[in-house]
């Protein structure tokens, strides 16, 4: 597809995911224009061909195949693009590192008068540089780290990070690019009650009674699984395991044992009970910051 002078702002183009179509789409937003992006692997076609009669029958009969994306959500949309990037390549890196160690400890089982005299932390260690002496290992690191700093810096100048997520203690580039992408627009959400749902820290109906919203076996989440990921453990528990003395930390620990103090008699441990509190603070003040950065408040 060639992006022509045809297209103009206010205007509505559709792709097909796959190839390049995430960068014209960016190249499209940046100019006004709205996206719709159909996953190809839900085209209601053989072929996956998009032709005019099967996109009018998408629209019409299957409108939920489509991830439509706005001018005003350009910033996120690129923060979205460069994180998949880089968690494609996080993940072939780590898949290529286990198969690699794997291979190193079938050649030293497969030889063991070789290797008698290690100990199993030598025996890692080798594991290690034998891995990272491998070409194809060396370049996807190599790759990743440079994805991962173009990610980070486009970050950093976002005026939504600096004005949002850069003040919240514990909240880096990395977690701020993940809530970013996986919100995409604050607008979306009618109260700071029905974002932190999405997030997976609020309050749900069940029975005419409101009550947390905790995922039992049997019943399907409503929240975003990587949002809450993002939040409770990425950003609050590694707080707690990492910088046990931060302001974050030192409020969770707080937190815990007004938990503990108040008794065991309510559902869930102290623990989590405080943890589930500090994340919907959170959400709070996400959803506050960010509606004022846009000018909805």
């Amino acid at each position: 597809m060639f992006i022509t002078e045809d297209v103009q702002p206010g205007d509505r183009v559709y792709l097909v995911s796959g190839g390049l179509s995430h960068f014209v789409a960016q190249t499209l937003i940046d100019r006004g224009v709205e996206v719709g992006i159909i996953q190809a692997s839900k085209l209601p076609t053989r072929s996956k061909r998009l032709t005019l009669k099967t996109l009018k029958r998408i629209i019409e009969e299957h409108p939920e195949v489509i991830n439509l994306w706005y001018p005003y959500e350009r910033e996120a949309f690129k923060v979205r693009n460069l994180l998949r990037e880089w968690e494609r390549l996080l993940e072939t890196r780590k898949a290529l590192s286990n198969r690699l160690i794997n291979e190193y400890y079938a050649q030293f089982l497969a030889s063991p008068k070789k290797h008698f005299r290690k100990t199993p932390a030598e025996a890692k260690k080798s594991a290690q540089r034998y891995r990272d002496a491998n070409p194809n290992y060396q370049a996807i690191s190599k790759a990743e780290q440079k994805v991962k700093r173009l990610l980070i810096e486009t970050v950093k100048e976002l005026d939504l990070y600096q004005e949002v997520f850069e003040p919240l203690d514990g909240c880096g580039p990395l977690i701020a690019a993940r809530i970013i992408a996986y919100t995409r627009n604050i607008r979306r959400f009618k109260s700071k009650w029905a974002y932190a749902k999405y997030c997976g820290f609020g309050l749900i109906e069940k029975n005419g009674k409101r009550r947390k919203q905790y995922r039992r076996k049997g019943e399907s989440s409503n929240r975003h699984e990587k949002l809450y990921y993002t939040i409770r453990y990425l950003w609050i528990e590694q707080q707690l395991r990492q910088f046990k003395r931060g302001n974050l930390a030192q409020i969770l620990i707080d937190r815990i044992r007004y938990e503990m103090e108040k008794g065991n008699d309510r559902p869930g441990t102290a623990t989590g009970r405080a943890i589930w509190w500090l994340g919907k603070n959170i959400c709070f003040t996400i959803y506050s910051r960010w509606r004022k950065y846009e000018g909805l408040y």
